[in-house]
């Protein structure tokens, strides 16, 4: 299993990676949508140099009708703390003037203000920031895949380190092969 890890593309036939495959779909769709040639797309390319702010949610819209399971847009820091202190500047003003059991309505408060702040919405989150990022969030992991060679080394790794992403809340570019767990888990 160990050699398997280590060099995997031994079983390789030049065949497109499981990932390639999914860079080559999504490009095909944001082409589609965006009206633009599938050829001038690199994996490195950011969302948000590609899709202007104003388009964004209609284009991730569009892609999501298509079939393209990116994940919901993010509020920016700003946005987002703006609309947390309405919740809590509510929150205490409704316990002040009424009740202290008012401040149970923060849950529901804050439910109501998501749907409201969802118009705002307009950044890519952490971990599908770029185009391979999103190949990679995309793309299903399967050992028989890997087995098959459709699955090299780097990618394995990057899938790794997009998982770790997700979970810690952590850009992509943040996380290397030397990152420890515990560093992640600590910070």
């Amino acid at each position: 299993m160990e050699a398997e890890l280590r060099d995997p593309e031994q079983h390789s036939l030049k065949r497109p990676s499981k990932v390639e495959e999914t860079f080559q779909a999504l490009g095909e769709q944001l082409s589609r949508v965006l009206h633009t040639a599938t050829q001038g797309l690199s994996p490195s390319q950011r969302f948000d140099d590609l899709i202007p702010v104003d388009e964004r949610r209609r284009v991730w819209m569009q892609l999501h009708e298509a079939g393209v399971a990116l994940p919901a847009l993010q509020l920016s820091g700003r946005v987002f703390m703006l609309f947390a202190s309405l919740v809590f500047l509510s929150a205490v003003v409704l316990c002040h003037v009424c009740h202290w059991s008012f401040a149970f309505c923060v849950v529901e408060l804050g439910a109501i203000t998501r749907k409201a702040a969802r118009p705002w919405a307009t950044y890519p989150p952490y971990g599908c920031e770029t185009l391979h990022e999103a190949a990679l969030q995309l793309t299903r992991f399967d050992l028989a895949d890997y087995r098959k060679g459709l699955w090299s080394f780097d990618e394995i790794k990057g899938k790794i380190r997009l998982i770790l992403c997700d979970a810690c809340n952590l850009p992509f570019d943040s996380i290397r092969g030397s990152t420890r767990i515990q560093d992640l888990v600590t910070d």
